[in-house]
């Protein structure tokens, strides 16, 4: 697939399972991420991409849009932002990782083929720690 027509696909994918037509979608650096009217993907090259890396950005899509269905995004922002300033940092972590899974099954449950996408995206993230280890 083209980049462009991929692009094209997240963007609209991103409106549309996050329920807000008014959302963004950045392309840059190399993580992804909402700050509830945002979602940053990693930037794409300029080649076309195979079946697995379009299944994660895919991922990418699915995990982040539904934070913006399904998670108060303004509130956890403030709370992740106060618990950093009170050298909570781990909070932030634990209730992270606790609102991904929780996330992540509604999203599931709404839109069976996300689960195949977010399992790419964690295999990706599993192997990349399993690299910085060695």
């Amino acid at each position: 697939m083209k980049v462009s027509e991929l692009q094209h696909e997240l963007t609209t994918n991103s409106a549309g399972f996050g329920r807000s037509k008014d959302v963004q979608v950045v392309f840059e650096g190399t993580e992804a991420g909402t700050d509830g009217s945002t979602i940053m993907l990693p930037a794409l090259p300029d080649t076309e991409l195979n079946t697995q890396q379009e299944r994660i950005l895919r991922g990418y899509v699915d995990h982040e849009a539904g934070h913006l269905r399904h998670s108060n995004v303004p509130f956890v922002i403030d709370k992740y932002k106060k618990w950093n300033e009170a050298g909570h940092q781990g909070l932030k972590n634990i209730h992270n990782a606790l609102e991904d899974v929780w996330m992540e099954r509604k999203v599931c449950s709404e839109y069976r083929g996300s689960r195949k996408n977010l399992k790419a995206v964690s295999y990706t993230h599993l192997r990349a720690h399993e690299t910085k280890a060695n």
